[in-house]
């Protein structure tokens, strides 16, 4: 049977206590009738499913509070997994996590096991984000991203007792429209995480531009409007630079005969004393400042290296899953290497090449778990070497100032040495003043140069942002409207299938058989039949399972759904519904089950099955009774 993806099954479900299985029943592909009387732990089961995927918000019974673990071995994307949480009043207990199966993990205390916390708590990520990249659902983006979380997508494949039958949604007490939305767009295909990329990418475009321009502004204004630019600023710089070159020429021909240190002016020794320290430390900081650039080339290639090996490791791993989908099993006649024939293996399950034993599904696992440290690895790399980059960027623009210091402070001093074996008379003074002028001249000249290259940059840089925000408002005017057409599909489906099996249903409600229109609204919670949101009650229930079953129909006839072929029922006879209604559903649910050629899974709890469906390729456990419950406790084992 053809799979899509992503695609979520239960194979195993386990409840302990005390040490003790109370519960230990294989689910199957198709459709899982759990089922038995009232009050026999029915509905117990379809919540401890729920808990065990990461549902949240439950309100356990006696008997199920007093165990302690629920255990499920599940499918996915065709991968074994093992889950394990802790039965508890506490909210959002964290979840382990084995990638493997069921029989793996029970042989391993600690050993592949990974526990994670039920929201992102600094680097650590949540059990969702590590469970929506094992089925391959995006993360939603923004504000919104640390709420829409496996519970929230559960609480869409989840049909329940206790919920209203007007809501499609399992009831929560905080609940909030923008999240059942996204949930909805998640789940139903037409949640598209580019689109929103570019939405933040624009915003965060458009602020950056808004500081740029701000900047240029200021600096406009320090220029006081002069913004002729370099090459005005560097004629001005020529022509004082040739005065004072000039001028310490006249210095030279100035020339007395020696004098003594003590003869030389306290002004000399104080400027020479100065700049020869304003040498040297300028000389220590390039120094430094070029020995720490060094070191972050080395880091920053040496990361680029490790980042790309990362990738390319990922990559592989997807070809890997890809092939082995491909080709299955692969068997060797001939060693690869020598070319020898190969030895068949004594057992059965055995590796054609080296003969070690094989777990079904094991590597698919283990390429799962791969998968996901690369991901950690590769996500907090990335972020280490932004920072780098950014770092050398700061540093570097330090370099080019420092050096055109140490230039200006070595040539003074060079002067001051060749000018202080000068006698003092007033047109030394002079000179001396006018050399001061000029180098304060240089300096602003310099830092007018400076501005003028900074503005230079960001005028570049503001072209460049106009383009990008050209080029993502032309992406999101094209995503947009590939939404809005994939949405209208999605739900133009999901309404057509939930308008043929109302059709279905025995003839209690004329709108059934007249089926014109079905809309429904993920943020208001509602469905509408023929324009009607009120039924009956026993009718309302029939319009909310079909409409569920119906997001599951559609999900295996448009692989662009993200929908995991996954549904659970608890409620197909709430609010008095008829035996006869009932199990007529019953049907409905298993004759489209069977007309489908997608793997998918639906398991549904009942206290009236019928007879037909009572077989062992469609029931799971023992038809549970009050004094033979679901759970069996310790006394009853």
């Amino acid at each position: 049977m053809t799979r899509l993806d992503p695609s979520l099954k239960l194979s195993r479900l386990l409840v302990f206590k005390g040490g003790h299985a109370v519960y230990d029943e294989r689910f199957h592909s198709g459709v899982n009738i759990i089922r038995g009387e009232n009050s026999s732990g029915k509905s117990t089961l379809a919540d401890m499913i729920f808990f065990a995927l990461g549902g949240e918000n439950i309100l356990w019974k006696e008997e199920a509070a007093s165990c302690d673990t629920v255990v499920a071995e599940v499918q996915l994307n065709g991968r074994p997994v093992t889950l394990s949480r802790s039965i508890s009043s506490q909210k959002e207990r964290p979840m382990r996590i084995f990638w493997g199966n069921y029989q793996e993990a029970s042989g391993s205390a600690e050993v592949g096991w990974e526990q994670y916390p039920y929201a992102q708590r600094g680097a650590k990520q949540s059990f969702s984000q590590v469970l929506f990249r094992a089925l391959g659902i995006p993360e939603v983006r923004g504000e919104l991203a640390s709420q829409v979380t496996m519970h929230q997508l559960l609480r869409l494949a989840y049909a329940d007792q206790r919920t209203v039958v007007e809501e499609i949604f399992r009831h929560d007490d905080f609940d909030k429209k923008l999240v059942r939305d996204a949930v909805g767009a998640l789940l139903c295909g037409y949640y598209d995480e580019k689109l929103y990329d570019a939405e933040f990418g624009l915003r965060d475009t458009k602020a950056e531009l808004d500081h740029i321009q701000g900047q240029l502004s200021q600096l406009y204004q320090i220029l006081g409007g002069d913004t002729a630019g370099l090459e005005l600023f560097s004629v001005e710089i020529q022509e004082r630079q040739k005065e004072r070159n000039t001028l310490y020429e006249q210095l030279k021909t100035m020339r007395t005969k020696q004098v003594s240190p003590a003869q030389l002016t306290s002004d000399a020794e104080r400027i020479t004393a100065e700049t020869s320290k304003n040498l040297r430390d300028t000389t220590a900081r390039i120094n430094a400042l070029e020995r720490q650039l060094a070191d972050l080339d080395l880091e920053l290639e040496d990361s680029s290296q490790f980042i790309q090996t990362l990738r390319d490791k990922a990559e592989s791993l997807r070809d890997s899953l890809i092939t082995r989908n491909s080709f299955g099993e692969l068997s060797f006649d001939h060693c690869p290497s020598c070319h020898n024939p190969v030895a068949p293996p004594k057992e059965p399950n055995a590796c054609s090449l080296c003969k070690a034993e094989l777990t079904p599904g094991r590597e698919h696992s283990q390429l799962l778990r791969l998968q996901q440290e690369l991901s950690l690895q590769l996500k907090e790399s990335q972020m280490l070497q932004d920072e780098r980059t950014a770092m050398r960027s700061a540093l570097a623009k330090q370099l080019p100032q420092l050096r055109a210091k140490h230039q200006e402070f070595q040539s003074k001093l060079g002067d001051l040495t060749d000018t202080a074996s000068l006698q003092r008379d007033s047109a030394l003074d002079e000179t001396y003043r006018r050399i001061g002028y000029l180098d304060r001249e240089l300096e602003d000249l310099q830092k007018r140069i400076q501005l003028a290259g900074t503005i230079r940059q960001l005028e570049d840089r503001k072209a460049e942002l106009s383009f990008v925000i050209s080029k993502l408002e032309d992406e999101l005017k094209k995503r947009y409207a590939q939404r809005e057409t994939r949405e209208t599909h999605a739900k133009a489906e999901i309404g057509r299938f939930t308008g043929i099996l109302l059709k279905q249903d025995l003839k209690r409600e004329q709108h059934f058989q007249e089926v014109e229109s079905v809309r429904f609204d993920f943020t208001g919670n509602r469905v509408e039949v023929n324009g009607r949101a009120n039924y009956s009650a026993s009718s309302m229930v029939i319009i909310k399972n079909s409409f569920h079953l119906a997001l599951l129909l559609a999900s295996t006839k448009n692989a662009f759904f993200r929908y995991p072929r996954f549904a659970l029922f608890d409620n197909i006879e709430d609010k008095g519904m008829e035996e006869a209604r009932s199990k007529n559903f019953q049907k409905i649910i298993i004759e489209s089950s069977r007309a489908l050629d997608i793997d998918h899974q639906i398991i549904f709890t009942t206290s009236m099955i019928a007879p037909e469906f009572n077989t062992p390729d469609l029931v799971v456990g023992d038809f549970y009774k009050r004094d033979h419950k679901s759970l069996r406790m310790p006394a009853r084992i």
